[in-house]
């Protein structure tokens, strides 16, 4: 997450369970926790690209890498692409997997980038109806949104996504922090629906000058509906927008050396992935 958009203010990613629609299947073993270690023990941005396009391609998954100077910067985008037979539309994943020189980067962000390899692995074995999903893994976050701006400046002749979720920050937690761009759309419907059998909150602004900075910014920027989704604890998410007291835990960790491997709880994790995998498969279910 970048904090010198963010200031003090820090973000945070995704959980829930809940009945799960055709495709979702509960896991009975954690991975979260190894496969996390495996990027944050990558010293730079190639090692742990490296790790997450490894992943990837043991999965079955087409990768490539998209290389980009922006604007005096360069860097490497990681874009995964998962096709459905008949799919009409697109839907946008997105996570930075750069992080800054102190600690290893685990929470922020490694451990989004595991949700979305997982959520591939998954649609990989039962893919969307109505959606083709691309995955894009944005190096030089921390750089000022470096990637993401790279990747649509790259691709603005494209057909632009139909919706989009982003993930910054998901090692730990109780409650969905989200940011919508539209607050009463199908995108935040469909979240709010997948945790309504689950003991998680979700905490929904549509605000973004009271949401921390990420590259859900640039998605909306480009005029896609967008969530912006963290998983924190709930009494921190007060902290973020009260702007006053004590600085809310997750900004002790962050971009300190305290951001180790040691500070993810997989428990939450997966108990927070059937949510994000159920939302995806009831946006592709109301088309």
């Amino acid at each position: 997450m970048n904090r010198s958009i963010a200031g003090a203010i820090v973000g945070v990613f995704v959980l829930a369970s809940g009945t799960m629609p055709a495709g979702v299947s509960a896991r009975q073993d954690s991975g979260f926790k190894d496969a996390i270690a495996a990027i944050a023990a990558g010293e730079d941005s190639a090692a742990r690209g490296r790790a997450i396009t490894d992943a990837l391609e043991r999965a079955g998954i087409d990768v490539r890498r998209e290389d980009f100077s922006f604007p005096q910067f360069t860097g490497t985008n990681i874009v995964a692409t998962i096709s459905a037979a008949g799919a009409t539309k697109t839907l946008l994943l997105g996570a930075h997997y750069d992080r800054t020189p102190k600690g290893t980067g685990a929470i922020d962000n490694a451990a989004s980038c595991v949700v979305i390899e997982r959520l591939f692995a998954d649609l990989k074995k039962t893919p969307l109806t109505h959606y083709a999903v691309t995955a894009v893994f944005f190096d030089l976050e921390e750089r000022g949104l470096v990637g993401s701006q790279a990747y649509f400046a790259r691709h603005q002749s494209d057909t632009r996504p139909d919706a989009a979720i982003n993930f910054d920050i998901f090692g730990y937690g109780d409650t969905l922090f989200v940011d919508a761009s539209s607050p009463d759309g199908p995108l935040l419907a469909s979240l709010q629906d997948a945790a309504k059998d689950s003991p998680i909150h979700v905490r929904a602004i549509s605000s973004m000058k009271d949401y921390p900075a990420s590259d859900h910014r640039i998605m909306m920027g480009a005029g896609i509906d967008t969530l912006g989704v963290a998983l924190i604890d709930a009494p921190e998410i007060d902290a973020v927008l009260q702007h006053n007291g004590a600085p809310p835990r997750i900004v002790t960790i962050i971009h300190t050396p305290e951001d180790t491997i040691d500070k993810i709880r997989p428990d939450d994790m997966e108990r927070a992935f059937p949510v994000i995998e159920k939302t995806v498969r009831l946006i592709d279910a109301r088309n």
